[in-house]
């Protein structure tokens, strides 16, 4: 089936209108990125985690649809070994995650 250009161009004009609403942050609703939105970094970690798992984000990419053992993004947090992003890490709690998984291995 051949299109016409007129077409096309509504086509990729309905493509690009989708890609913003997706792009949509999930806190303050404006075009951006979560990672990028100064409400949610004015959060404390703790409530960061909170509003992620709340909303069933990925821990590793903040984005819906994945989870971190699923997610194919690189991990932006050179603190530890977890995979997560870097806005949601903390040192104690992760420290003890990572000691308590090596005691129950070790028994």
């Amino acid at each position: 089936m051949i299109q016409s250009l007129d077409d096309l161009a509504k086509q990729v004009e309905q493509l690009m209108c989708l890609e913003r609403e997706i792009r949509k942050c999930m806190n303050c609703e404006a075009s951006r990125k979560l990672a990028d939105c100064d409400k949610f970094n004015d959060m404390t970690v703790r409530q960061r985690r909170i509003f992620v798992r709340g909303r069933g984000l990925c821990l590793n990419c903040l984005k819906k649809g994945d989870f971190v053992s699923q997610c194919f993004a690189k991990s932006n947090s050179n603190l530890c070994p977890q995979k997560h992003d870097l806005l949601l890490h903390n040192a104690a709690l992760d420290c003890v995650d990572l000691l308590a998984k090596a005691k129950t291995k070790s028994k």
